[in-house]
């Protein structure tokens, strides 16, 4: 294993990592907060609650592994047929 890639598990940097992924979490419990006290918690939600919600932070962690596992490899050889038999 290459050693400048075996002690790092941050994708970014740990605060890059950190504000945007615990910074989303916390986004999303403050606007539940928030629908919760104005009364719309539970109306259906607008198209672009899809957008936002799925495509730019869902979807992300699927982004992160392609990069940390699939495109890179050395990790892939490493472990191939976990990476290949778990999605499946």
């Amino acid at each position: 294993m290459n050693a400048e890639i075996g002690n790092n598990y941050w994708l970014f940097s740990k605060t890059v990592d950190l504000t945007v992924f615990l910074g989303s979490a916390v986004a999303s419990m403050m606007l539940l907060a928030v629908g919760w006290k104005v009364g719309i918690l539970n109306n259906e939600s607008p198209d672009w609650t899809w957008i936002s919600a799925v495509l730019l932070i869902d979807v992300a962690h699927v982004w992160s592994t392609s990069f940390r596992v699939y495109f890179d490899t050395e990790e892939l050889k490493r472990r191939l047929w976990l990476y290949i038999l778990v999605p499946l």
